[in-house]
């Protein structure tokens, strides 16, 4: 009987279970086997009993209670264990044992880290008992790494993000900044000198290009029209389809364009009304 499931009759999980392995009866047994099953239909058990203590190679030939019962609780305990102790078994099998210490014993299942290198520390697991005082962590018969470091990867380039480009702002090399629509990174220090619009230079490379349909209008297009030309072309508007411009929503009239009536700025181009363009 174990510790763990004492209301079991076996020894599982304190230790292994020996059970029987069972086999067919030979010529010799059969006349004590069915001695032993007249009895046990007679209700005499004790002298059935006795049959098997005096002739102990007779139990793997027979089938009663008692191995049945055997296999019944090696079973509950497996289920047990599995079930409800398997995950508490393991957070208290393994245990951590900090750095790696020359003085220290160590067993089976303790984790321990190892300075590799100046720079780095990987973590290692005792698969041995009793592993010899002063066995490294890299040794491959003792001990297994828990964490496999791969190769080290190229650097990678850093952009700070510093806003809409301004032409009299000094730029270090390797910031990132938002011209016409796109994202641009530096590649030098530079000032005074705009990126290229939809490429690199030397100053500046593109990271990132947000692409305007062919049926958009250009923000210059739009400022360059007039208020006053709505007037004359206000009859010839019959049809209109939605478009984008810089993310903003405008309208393709069959007449020309024309928006709402905000006054347009820098960044909101609401309220420019066209009138017979041509969208580009």
């Amino acid at each position: 009987m174990s510790n763990t499931y004492q209301d079991l009759e076996n020894n599982f999980p304190d230790s292994i279970d020996n059970f029987d392995k069972f086999r067919d009866p030979d010529i010799a047994s059969i006349p004590l086997i069915n001695q032993y099953y007249t009895y046990i239909s007679q209700g005499d058990l004790t002298n059935a009993f006795a049959i098997l203590t005096a002739n102990p190679s007779l139990k793997p030939m027979v089938i009663n209670a008692d191995n049945m019962n055997q296999l019944r609780d090696g079973l509950i305990s497996v289920e047990r264990y599995y079930l409800n102790d398997v995950q508490q078994y393991l957070v208290n099998i393994v245990k951590y044992k900090n750095e790696w210490s020359s003085t220290t014993g160590y067993t089976k299942y303790d984790v321990v880290t190892y300075t590799t290198s100046p720079n780095s520390s990987e973590v290692y697991m005792g698969i041995i008992e009793n592993i010899p005082l002063g066995t490294v962590p890299t040794n491959t018969a003792y001990w297994v790494p828990l964490v496999i470091k791969g190769d080290q990867g190229e650097a990678g380039l850093g952009l700070s993000f510093q806003g809409q480009y301004n032409n009299v702002t000094s730029y270090p090399a390797n910031v990132a900044v938002e011209y016409q629509g796109s994202l641009y990174g530096s590649l030098q220090a530079t000032q005074g000198n705009p990126p290229t619009a939809g490429g690199s230079n030397a100053y500046w490379a593109l990271a990132w290009s947000y692409q305007i349909p062919n049926n958009s209008v250009s923000y210059a297009m739009l400022t360059q029209s007039l208020q006053s030309t709505i007037d004359d072309k206000q009859d010839e508007i019959t049809s209109s389809t939605n478009l984008t411009v810089n993310n903003l929503t405008a309208t393709t009239l069959t007449g020309g364009l024309t928006y709402t009536t905000t006054a347009p700025t820098e960044n909101n181009i609401d309220g420019i009304k066209l009138g017979n363009m041509t969208p580009k």
